[in-house]
């Protein structure tokens, strides 16, 4: 019982050493999934163009369907 009761005084949590190679993994971890995470913002953020480019050329479609004189205007 003695042993058990020692063992939980000692147990203070991390010590400095653990604490810097945890933030030194940490570290190297963001420093190589950054990279990625970028692409990936970036891939979103074309896609998101591409589809509203797409909802505006519907929109100009229907409003030339809808006001022919328009179009004629338009392409003259």
């Amino acid at each position: 019982m003695r042993v058990l009761g020692r063992n939980r005084k000692d147990n203070r949590g991390l010590s400095l050493i653990e604490l810097i190679v945890v933030i030194a993994i940490m570290g190297v971890l963001v420093g190589v999934l950054s990279p990625m995470f970028i692409k990936y913002v970036d891939r979103s953020r074309k896609s998101k163009d591409v589809y509203t480019a797409a909802q505006i050329a519907k929109a100009v479609n229907i409003a030339f369907v809808e006001h022919p004189e328009v179009y004629e205007a338009f392409c003259d």
